[in-house]
This record gives structure tokens, sequence and C-alpha cells, in this order.
């Protein structure tokens, strides 16, 4: 057994007395005041102290330095400021994506939403079967079963019942979260965006039956993506079994064959399960990281967040051509092709004229490389990709 008279060693390190204390104490006056404390030097390597108490106590590190600093008194001991060293940070390019768009929408006077994570047995039972995230049951569990929501549009349905009960003319919501989507026996999470409009529009001079239709939601959408840098999606008709819009009023947002969304009014079924009133409603689900890797994959700099706008590194090469294409081919349809392009950083029409059945467009293009210099087979083959989807897609002819 451990006699309680017996002395204790403890550790002094000096560099913590200094950085802590802020002073540096000369070794003959700290000799003298750990003997006036009852503490005897046994052994020093470097700046370890190896002390013996004479009596039962037992020092802590911490607790020798406040021992010391109260025999020094407040007079020795400056005050100053703590010091931090200073850092650039950065915030992760997904988190300014987000926000990005919540700039976007409440400049445009819609509000966010937050809603949970899971679904009820209720809410879930308006969804396909094959959509849902099989959970395993916990044993002796009294609440109703729940599951991880596959879509956002169930909590705005919910938040625009709300609205309407307590007589919101206008309705306007979006929320920015996570969904999960059940792909045969595995599960994807992913970031989406859920939006709402129902009710009265209020626009100037638009009469008091001005209610919000589907051009509304069909804008929104253009506009922004457009804002986020995409360029090259298309809109084409019906809607997955799998969500909540109604196949025969509805659009999916498609770039390159790739689903990234989906525009609509609800099925029917919801109005009468949610209470609905006949008024108009538009859902829309974007997928945001299908369209965050698709933008990424840019040359150019999409937000001014993410890159400043300041003088390109490297020059810009011009190219003057001329399509003729048939006369209903719009030129917009030219300009599509061209910006689908990447390197293509401006177009510029100089000149419309007609011959005949067909329609000349002249053209001046501006190729350049945000991260080298473009050399000469680098634009010849350039050119010959726009020349053949050209030529392939509108029946045109390049001079």
């Amino acid at each position: 057994m451990k006699n309680p008279t017996e002395s204790r060693p403890c550790e002094l390190r000096l560099s913590h007395l200094t950085r802590w204390l802020g002073v540096e104490i000369e070794a003959g006056r700290l000799h003298r005041i750990l003997t006036d404390l009852g503490l005897r030097v046994l052994h020093q390597e470097n700046d370890l102290l190896l002390l013996e108490s004479s009596g039962t106590s037992s020092f802590r590190e911490i607790d020798l330095v406040d021992a010391i600093a109260r025999v020094l008194g407040h007079e020795e001991i400056r005050a100053q400021l703590p010091t931090a060293g200073f850092s650039v940070g950065r915030r992760d390019r997904l988190e300014e994506f987000k926000d990005r768009i919540r700039r976007v929408l409440v400049s445009l006077g819609y509000d966010e939403a937050c809603n949970e994570g899971l679904l009820s047995v209720s809410d879930a039972s308006s969804l396909a079967p094959e959509s849902l995230v099989k959970l395993r049951p916990l044993e002796h569990a009294h609440e109703p079963a729940l599951t991880p929501r596959p879509t956002l549009l169930i909590g705005l349905l919910h938040n625009v019942q709300h609205n309407l009960e307590q007589q919101v003319e206008s309705v306007r919501l979006f929320e920015i979260g996570k969904s999960f989507q059940c792909e045969g026996t595995n599960v994807r999470e992913q970031l989406a965006l859920g939006v709402a409009l129902a009710g009265r529009a209020k626009l100037p001079l638009g009469g008091s039956a001005q209610f919000y239709d589907f051009q509304n939601m069909k804008g929104l959408a253009e506009s922004l993506l457009l804002e986020l840098g995409l360029r090259n999606f298309v809109f084409e008709s019906g809607a997955s079994s799998k969500t909540l819009l109604d196949s025969k009023r509805s659009l999916v947002v498609k770039a390159k064959e790739e689903p990234l969304g989906c525009l609509g009014t609800p099925r029917p079924d919801l109005f009468e399960k949610f209470s609905l009133k006949p008024e108009p409603l538009f859902l829309m689900e974007l997928d945001l990281e299908r369209i965050f890797t698709r933008l990424m994959t840019l040359s150019t700099p999409i937000w001014f967040e993410l890159k400043p706008k300041v003088t390109p590194a490297y020059p810009f090469l011009r190219r003057a051509f001329s399509v003729a294409v048939p006369a209903s081919i719009s030129e917009g349809s030219v300009r599509w092709v061209l910006e689908g392009e990447k390197r293509v950083e401006s177009i510029f029409l100089s000149e419309l004229r007609s011959s005949g059945d067909r329609k000349i467009f002249s053209y001046e293009i501006i190729l350049r490389d945000w991260n080298k210099a473009l050399t000469q087979p680098e634009v010849d083959e350039m050119m010959a990709r726009l020349k053949s989807r050209l030529v392939q897609e509108l029946n045109a002819e390049v001079q």
C-alpha cells in the first residue's frame, strides 16, 4: 500500500510556462519560487523539470503554472491579446452552387422551405412502391413506419396545402435537400431542388383573376439553368411513372439524353388527397448533382464566386464562316449547335441574307481555352467538328 505521506513527483515544461504566462523567468528566480512552493527539482532535461512535492498534495502542470503566476503577480505578466495566424479559406464549390441557386430564387420572390427527410406511410402510398427505399423495421417500435423520401415534392405539397388553408394568395416555394432513389438493389443519395408554384400571380395590370400558368414554371426552369451556366438542354413531353406529376401535363429536362429533372402539374388524385383547391398548381424537381457535374466539365468559369473575372492568360482565335440552311431552320438552331463546342467563347452574327429556298448566316466566333493556348491542329479539329454537326443536324452548307 502506498504511504499517504510519501512525496509525489510532478513535471513542468519551461516552454509551456513561457507560452502560457507570456514572460520568461530566470532560472535562479524560478528555482526560488519552486522552493517557496514546497517543490524540489529532482532532474532537468532540456526544458523538462521533474519536481518533487514535500507535502501530500500532487500538482498538475497547469496548477504549477497558476501557482507561479500568483507569485509573480499581475504587474509582471503582460496583458496581450491571443494571436492567431491568418489563413485564407475556400468554400466547397457545391456549397457555392447551392447558394447561387438560393440567391436567384429569392431574388425572384420565392421562399425557402425545409422539410423532413422521412415520409409517413400515408405519404409513401402516393408513390410507386419500386421507388421507395425499404428500411429494416426496428424491434419493439411503437411509432409508425417511415421511409426516406425519394422526392422533395411531397413535402412541398404539404407546404402548399398549409399556405392555401391560411388563405395565402400567391405561393412560391423551393427546397434544396437530399432525396434517396432506389436503383435496383442500390440506393442513390442525391441533392435535389424542388419548386412549387400556386395561386394568383401578382402582376402589374394583370387583372384580379391572373393565375400562374405552365409557362411561368417553364420560364423559371429555363432562366435558372441559363443563369447557372447550362446551355445545351431541351424539354421533352412526358414524365416517369415514379413521379408525382401527370404524364400528360409535364415535361422532362434533358441534356444530351441525360434527364436532369421534370416539371408539370400534379396527378389528379393528389389534389383530392391533399385537399387542394382546383387552382393552378405546378411543381418542378431538378437533380442538382447531375447539373453540377455537367457544369464542372466546362472550361470557362461559371460563377464569379468560383473564379474572378480577370484578363485571360491565353489568347483567343477568331474564325469567320457562313452557314447556309433551309428556310425553315431558325438562327437559334444554328447558334445552339455552335454553343455546343465548349471552347466557343462568343458568337457574333455579322450578316443575314436569303438565296432561293435557303438562308445564309455569316458568323464570327471567338475560340479560347482558359487552361492553355490553342494550337492550329486543335482549332482545325474544332471547326471540323462544328461543320460535321451542322451538316448532320441541320442539313447545312458551311463555307
